[in-house]
Protein backbone atom coordinates (compact mmCIF):
# COMPACT_ATOMS: atom_id res chain seq x y z
CA UNK A 1 0.00 0.00 0.00
CA UNK A 2 1.38 3.21 -0.76
CA UNK A 3 1.59 6.13 1.87
CA UNK A 4 -0.22 9.73 1.71
CA UNK A 5 3.03 11.92 1.26
CA UNK A 6 2.92 15.65 2.29
CA UNK A 7 1.91 17.41 -0.83
CA UNK A 8 -1.36 14.83 -0.62
CA UNK A 9 -1.97 15.28 2.55
CA UNK A 10 -1.84 19.29 2.57
CA UNK A 11 -4.32 19.18 -0.45
CA UNK A 12 -7.38 16.67 1.65
CA UNK A 13 -6.96 18.66 4.64
CA UNK A 14 -7.67 21.98 2.52
CA UNK A 15 -10.46 20.51 0.70
CA UNK A 16 -11.76 19.22 4.14
CA UNK A 17 -11.72 22.37 5.50
CA UNK A 18 -13.13 24.25 1.79
CA UNK A 19 -16.09 21.61 2.55
CA UNK A 20 -16.38 22.62 6.43
CA UNK A 21 -16.52 25.98 5.34
CA UNK A 22 -19.16 25.93 3.09
CA UNK A 23 -21.50 23.65 5.73
CA UNK A 24 -20.53 26.59 8.31
CA UNK A 25 -21.77 29.40 5.46
CA UNK A 26 -25.78 28.86 6.73
CA UNK A 27 -25.23 28.55 10.14
CA UNK A 28 -23.17 31.26 11.40
CA UNK A 29 -23.76 35.14 11.91
CA UNK A 30 -20.76 36.09 8.94
CA UNK A 31 -21.48 33.93 6.24
CA UNK A 32 -19.37 35.77 3.34
CA UNK A 33 -16.24 35.19 5.85
CA UNK A 34 -16.97 31.29 5.24
CA UNK A 35 -17.54 31.65 1.83
CA UNK A 36 -14.30 33.60 1.26
CA UNK A 37 -12.06 31.29 3.08
CA UNK A 38 -14.22 28.10 1.41
CA UNK A 39 -12.73 29.84 -1.70
CA UNK A 40 -9.62 29.98 -1.05
CA UNK A 41 -9.00 26.84 0.39
CA UNK A 42 -10.73 25.29 -2.93
CA UNK A 43 -8.68 27.64 -4.90
CA UNK A 44 -5.36 26.63 -2.77
CA UNK A 45 -5.90 23.12 -3.72
CA UNK A 46 -6.37 23.67 -7.60
CA UNK A 47 -3.38 25.84 -7.52
CA UNK A 48 -1.59 22.80 -6.64
CA UNK A 49 -2.91 20.38 -8.59
CA UNK A 50 -1.86 22.91 -11.48
CA UNK A 51 1.28 22.52 -10.27
CA UNK A 52 1.71 26.05 -8.70
CA UNK A 53 3.62 26.33 -5.71
CA UNK A 54 1.88 28.90 -4.37
CA UNK A 55 -1.18 27.24 -3.04
CA UNK A 56 0.74 25.79 -0.28
CA UNK A 57 1.60 29.08 0.37
CA UNK A 58 -1.88 29.95 0.50
CA UNK A 59 -3.16 26.71 2.41
CA UNK A 60 -0.39 27.60 5.17
CA UNK A 61 -1.44 30.97 5.92
CA UNK A 62 -5.44 29.67 6.38
CA UNK A 63 -4.67 27.09 8.16
CA UNK A 64 -2.73 29.33 10.80
CA UNK A 65 -5.73 32.24 10.38
CA UNK A 66 -8.11 29.25 11.32
CA UNK A 67 -5.98 28.27 14.23
CA UNK A 68 -5.73 31.70 15.74
CA UNK A 69 -9.31 32.43 14.99
CA UNK A 70 -10.52 29.39 17.06
CA UNK A 71 -9.65 31.63 20.07
CA UNK A 72 -11.84 33.99 19.19
CA UNK A 73 -15.54 32.57 18.88
CA UNK A 74 -17.70 31.56 21.60
CA UNK A 75 -18.42 28.11 22.22
CA UNK A 76 -22.08 28.01 23.12
CA UNK A 77 -23.59 24.34 22.57
CA UNK A 78 -21.94 20.97 21.73
CA UNK A 79 -21.72 21.31 18.13
CA UNK A 80 -19.79 24.72 18.53
CA UNK A 81 -17.31 22.07 20.08
CA UNK A 82 -17.98 19.59 17.87
CA UNK A 83 -17.17 21.91 14.69
CA UNK A 84 -14.30 23.77 16.61
CA UNK A 85 -12.03 20.79 17.43
CA UNK A 86 -12.98 19.54 13.74
CA UNK A 87 -11.61 22.05 12.33
CA UNK A 88 -8.67 22.97 14.95
CA UNK A 89 -7.38 19.18 14.44
CA UNK A 90 -7.64 19.56 10.25
CA UNK A 91 -6.22 22.77 10.37
CA UNK A 92 -2.91 21.56 12.52
CA UNK A 93 -2.50 18.72 9.54
CA UNK A 94 -2.85 21.15 6.93
CA UNK A 95 -0.51 23.42 8.57
CA UNK A 96 2.24 20.84 9.59
CA UNK A 97 1.51 19.08 6.46
CA UNK A 98 2.87 22.45 4.38
CA UNK A 99 5.35 23.05 6.87
CA UNK A 100 6.94 19.99 5.19
CA UNK A 101 6.17 20.38 1.32
CA UNK A 102 8.00 23.85 2.37
CA UNK A 103 11.05 22.07 3.55
CA UNK A 104 11.09 19.72 1.76
CA UNK A 105 11.02 21.89 -1.25
CA UNK A 106 13.94 24.22 -0.06
CA UNK A 107 16.09 20.94 0.46
CA UNK A 108 15.98 20.31 -3.00
CA UNK A 109 13.54 17.30 -2.96
CA UNK A 110 10.26 16.64 -4.59
CA UNK A 111 7.59 17.95 -2.46
CA UNK A 112 4.33 20.24 -5.18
Amino acid sequence: MKGINARSLTMRASVLLGLGEIAQMFVIDTPAGAALMAFLFLGAVWLMRRGKFSGVYVIGILAFIELVGLSIFERKTTSDWVWHIGFGVVSVVALVSAITVLVQKRRGGKAA
